[in-house]
């Protein structure tokens, strides 16, 4: 991670002199899409590798293009447990992934009113899970994992001025941003990998 940091630093300086100091210090993201689990055997039992993921995130803009964040995300899954000794099923599981990270992003941005944003990020984070099998106790624990995003953001106050106006007139807020993102996460627990790839898409409110 201190590589990954120093590169993050590196990158952002030409933007960082291109963009100044002005804009916004905060920002807010209310993602969800799905997560497909690196897990070859996860369909066995959950009927495929996709789990709903959403998630909620904060960060600070050390320098307008560099934000540090903090961001929590929540995904489940329902399927049937396997006993192999007996060749039956062992019941309804319920899966449940809550991961935390802290990471940098480095946004291409030069100007307020620039309509397309890419951004990409690196992290790491604290991934606590809790496995429920119907008539059985509950598993559950932590893990330390990485995460590495991408993707992009579209402003979508030029589309509607006025709203937008009003938004940082009684709200604070100075931009709003659709976005997409794809990401790539690893969380290694007991030889398993509760990590994957996702694609999320969201709301940005930057403040």
């Amino acid at each position: 991670m201190k590589r990954i940091a120093l590169a993050l630093l590196l990158l952002s300086l030409p933007v960082v002199a291109a963009a100044g100091e002005d804009g916004p210090r905060w920002s807010l993201e209310i993602k969800g899409g799905k997560l497909h689990s690196a897990m070859d055997e996860w369909g066995d039992y959950y009927g495929d590798n996709r789990l709903p993921s959403i998630g909620i995130g904060v960060g600070y803009k050390v320098w307008r293009p560099l934000e540090i964040g903090l961001e929590a995300g929540y995904a489940r899954d329902r399927g049937e447990g396997f006993a192999p000794v007996h060749g039956i099923n062992a019941g309804q599981v319920r899966y449940e992934l809550l991961p935390v990270h802290l990471s940098a992003t480095l946004r291409g941005i030069f100007r307020e009113d620039q309509w397309l944003v890419p951004f990409v990020g690196a992290g790491v984070g604290r991934y606590g899970y809790r496995v429920s099998v119907t008539g059985q106790e509950r598993t559950s624990g932590s893990t330390g994992g990485s995460l590495y995003r991408a993707g992009l953001q579209l402003l979508i106050d030029r589309l509607d001025p006025r709203s937008a106006h009003e938004l940082q007139r009684h709200a604070g807020i100075d931009n709003t941003y659709l976005f997409l993102e794809y990401r790539k996460t690893k969380a290694e627990v007991e030889g398993s990998d509760l990590g994957g790839e996702a694609w999320l898409g969201g709301l940005l409110f930057e403040f």
